[in-house]
Parts: C-alpha cells; structure tokens; sequence
C-alpha cells in the first residue's frame, strides 16, 4: 500500500495548525505624584488561529460589517486600508463591530461566548492598528496557503486501495 501521499499531507497538515501565536504589548503609562510619566502595568494579548467557532462568529460580525459598508458610497470608493479603517471608525455601529472582532480574535478562550468577551474594548483601542492588521495577515497567509497544498496533495495522490 503506498503511504506517500498521506505521509506528505500528514507533514503539511502539521505545518498548517502549529499555531505560534503573535503577541501585543500594551503599557499602561500613569503620571506620578511629582508629575513624571511612570510605566503602569503591562498586558499582552495574544492572537491565535482562529477555531472554526470563532470563524463563525468572527464571520457574522464582517457580515454586518459589510451590509453597513455596503451603504456608504464613500467607503466603497476607498482604495488605501489605513483611511478605509479610519473611516469606518468614524462610524459609531461600524466601529462597534469591528472592535467586537477583534474581541472575539484576541479572546483566548476557543469557544467564547459572544455576549461575555473577556478582552477589553479599552486595551484594543491601544493596539497599532497597522501591526494588527499586519499579524492577521500573516497569521492567515500561510495557513492558506498550507491548507491548499493539503488539497493538492489529496487530489495528487495515489490511491490508497489495494487488491486482494
């Protein structure tokens, strides 16, 4: 029986689910009695590959996203990504959803209940929105990109019968 073909996809289905997550750092900066700026505390969040439930959520969410894009002729003509963001942050619902999406994103739970997302809105609002946008990219890319392969793979190898 040849193994090759799923010995090979086994490898690139490894490659695709090892999840290193990207880390944020966010500093909290206070001001001292003498009136000097003094680091606060430090938190991270951490963003992970999605689960399929939290694709799921994360896809309703740029659903309603899109029906109000739909209807600002203003947003649709937008060709640069940072006045598109920008843009859609002036809007109080739109900005509403997106920062539920990166709740539901950063939630370290895999499973996490829409109405009770653990991350707080206050600490995305201090996110670089060019790295975050950056690490979804990236983070999608490649498990993509794996994932075609696998589809490649399957659709390439041999067949796993054997005769009698």
């Amino acid at each position: 029986m040849a193994t090759e073909g799923t010995a090979t996809q086994a490898d690139a289905i490894r490659k695709a689910v090892a999840d290193i997550p990207e880390v944020f750092t966010i500093t909290h900066y206070v001001k001292g009695k003498d009136g000097a700026i003094e680091v606060g505390r430090i938190e991270k969040l951490s963003m992970y590959h999605p689960s399929f439930y939290k694709l799921e959520l994360i896809a309703s969410e740029v659903d309603a996203l899109m029906r109000g894009v739909d209807t600002d002729s203003e947003l649709l003509q937008e060709t640069s990504i940072s006045r598109f963001v920008l843009r859609l942050l002036d809007k109080t619902e739109m900005r509403t959803r997106f920062y539920t999406i990166l709740q539901i994103i950063f939630d370290p739970r895999p499973d996490p209940d829409p109405s009770d997302l653990w991350v707080d809105v206050n600490l995305l609002k201090k996110l670089n929105p060019v790295e975050v946008i950056d690490a979804l990219i990236k983070k999608s890319t490649p498990f993509f990109f794996q994932m075609l392969q696998i589809l490649k793979l399957g659709r390439n190898a041999p067949s796993q019968a054997t005769s009698i």
